[in-house]
């Protein structure tokens, strides 16, 4: 799995399960997907294709999917968002992300489940998935600002949870962190994989929301401006926080740069991935 970081990607084959989107955003003005589905004769209408699960649980390597577009876009039928995440829980040597920019439907998604299962006296199985790694898009502070709270109540543990800040425009604060009461067990990583709780002191203790952040510079004829230094600071907060991060491509002198030997300076050579999603650790 992750066989093609060289080359900016972090995932390794993109599942288009939804074609056709909305804008809601500045960071959606220039939206590569749409892009490329106009030119193959796309509408922008959102459709779903069922059949394209047959292809994911037929492939036996393990393969990290990104599913596209946006499964909790408005128009996606709930029983059909139902149909993926079952497919991705019945294969489980494959890795899922899945990003959206609208994580208010995604976090009323998960709590719907985990609400219906316990009803029933049954696991709901999403919100411990080994193999499942949610995540919202932003890049602005205030797409950030609004995505990124509701990403943090969706009740899965923040080490499946990863930001995308792509296309970054403009400087951006994370706010990776997120509050956690005194005495509260933290998971902490072990040697051998895994991840052990060990209570805390103090009133409150902050903890990183996120266990992963994308950041890179917007692509295409019509791409904006991205700033070195903004990129380099997104990677100075993800350290001071202990947060993986991958730098996916930068602009420099207006060409998108995306081989990591040709970006100039240290600071922004960086592409790690959690050791926990190439070997799915148990917590």
């Amino acid at each position: 799995m992750f066989e093609k970081t060289e080359k900016g990607m972090w995932w390794d084959e993109g599942s288009k399960l939804v074609e056709g989107c909305s804008k809601i955003g500045k960071s959606c003005e220039n939206c590569w997907s749409l892009e490329m589905e106009k030119r193959f004769g796309g509408d922008g209408v959102v459709k779903i294709f069922p059949k394209r699960l047959e292809k994911i649980m037929k492939r036996k390597k393990p393969t990290v999917f990104s599913i596209w577009n946006d499964l909790f876009h408005p128009a996606v039928p709930e029983k059909f968002i139902d149909k993926v995440y079952g497919m991705m829980l019945a294969n489980p040597r494959h890795l899922f992300i899945v990003l959206t920019k609208r994580p208010e439907r995604m976090l009323k998604y998960y709590n719907t489940v985990i609400e219906t299962s316990a009803q029933v006296g049954e696991p709901a199985l999403i919100d411990r998935a080994l193999n499942i790694v949610i995540g919202t898009s932003a890049g602005t502070q205030i797409e950030l600002d609004m995505r990124s709270d509701l990403l943090k109540l969706i009740p899965v543990h923040r080490k499946m949870k990863m930001l995308s800040i792509e296309p970054l425009l403009e400087q951006i604060s994370l706010n990776l962190y997120e509050n956690r009461p005194q005495g509260e067990k933290i998971a902490r990583p072990v040697n051998g994989g895994g991840f052990t709780g060990k209570s805390i002191g103090g009133d409150i203790r902050e903890v990183p929301g996120f266990g992963w952040v994308i950041v890179g510079c917007e692509s295409g004829e019509k791409k904006r401006k991205c700033d070195l230094r903004w990129i380099e600071n997104v990677v100075m907060q993800c350290q001071r926080a202990r947060v993986d991060v991958f730098v996916k491509q930068i602009n420099v002198n207006g060409y998108v740069v995306k081989d990591l030997d040709k970006f100039p300076g240290l600071g922004l050579r960086f592409r790690e991935i959690p050791n926990y999603l190439e070997h799915k650790y148990e917590w």
